[in-house]
């Protein structure tokens, strides 16, 4: 919890000096050829982008949150949940894209200076939506270096199943791995802002790409939440399925597997398909459905197939 409070600490901070730094700037656009700078603000409107763009990101964020839906007869699985905050995600991205294009034509004249670099307000909406994209990007590679069923995190789970030591490695390895494609995203970005825009194009990129803070910031708190809410469900004693729910929303599920691979390696316990079947030919059910659990946490893609059998043998 403390981790995710200093997370919304030093993402509203990278947000707010993003803004700033962009208004700083602004106030050094001119005209073409260093005359003073026409537009229906007194000169203002490269100052008054970045804020305008804050705005209208939080109020998308707000609407993005409506696109967050999950029906009442999908089967409620960390794919389905990651699938409803992506929508809301990318939802509130697409608006905030759009609202961005008015924007801009509206508020810019067609032709201004920085620092000797002539731009054009069409350049601004190219480092905007450059901004964008980048921002896209790092949700896209965050999720798979961090989602379930995905090679990093299954990895480390295998690594977790044969020692302390072979965690830390493949962990650490992980971590190093997962630095290198935002890096090239970011560097990317920079270059193509500014290739749009000039110094005011890097500036306003940033500011686009966190014009959505308010919706990366819900999606980031929702497991904390989620895992509130799974310890009140069980302090209130209410049926096990409550609690089942919102395991199942909770990010830190991932911390339960990983305690099942490393149970698994601490008892030297075989879990294979093959040993499940050999105690339900046993009639030892229960351990079956155990070895089946475990299963299906270190094999997420025939989760449904594992459930299927746990199902059968409850039954018998």
């Amino acid at each position: 919890m403390l981790a995710d409070c200093m997370w919304v600490l030093l993402w509203s901070r990278m947000t707010v000096s993003s803004v700033l730094a962009t208004m700083v700037l602004g106030q050094e656009v001119t005209g073409p050829n260093g005359t003073v700078l026409v537009d229906n603000f007194g000169g203002l409107s490269p100052i008054l982008l970045p804020m305008m763009i804050a705005g209208v990101g939080i109020l998308l964020s707000i609407v993005g949150t409506f696109f967050v839906r999950i029906s009442e007869n999908a089967p409620l699985t960390t794919a389905v949940v990651q699938k409803a905050l992506n929508m809301g995600n990318y939802g509130s991205m697409i608006l905030t894209a759009i609202a961005c294009y008015f924007l801009v034509n509206y508020i810019l004249p067609e032709t201004m200076t920085l620092r000797g670099l002539e731009f054009t307000r069409t350049g601004v909406i190219g480092a905007i939506a450059v901004g964008l994209i980048v921002g896209t990007l790092m949700s896209i590679i965050t999720e798979y270096y961090t989602a379930m069923g995905k090679r990093p995190v299954l990895s480390i789970i295998k690594q977790s199943s044969t020692g302390h030591a072979t965690n830390i490695i493949g962990g650490l390895a992980i971590g190093m791995e997962s630095t290198f494609y935002p890096i090239l995203v970011l560097a990317a970005g920079i270059y193509g802002s500014y290739a749009c825009a000039g110094l005011y194009g890097v500036a306003i990129a940033a500011a686009g790409m966190m014009a959505t803070t308010a919706m990366q910031l819900a999606i980031d708190a929702f497991g904390p939440i989620a895992d509130n809410a799974g310890g009140i469900a069980e302090m209130s004693e209410l049926p096990s399925d409550v609690r089942e729910k919102t395991d199942v929303l909770d990010a830190e599920l991932e911390n339960e597997i990983q305690a099942i691979a490393n149970d698994s390696n601490e008892t030297k316990e075989v879990v294979t398909e093959t040993m499940a079947e050999i105690f339900e030919k046993q009639g030892k059910f229960s351990k079956a459905i155990k070895l089946y659990e475990k299963l299906s946490f270190l094999n997420p893609d025939k989760s449904t197939y594992f459930a299927s059998k746990i199902n059968q043998l409850k039954n018998k």
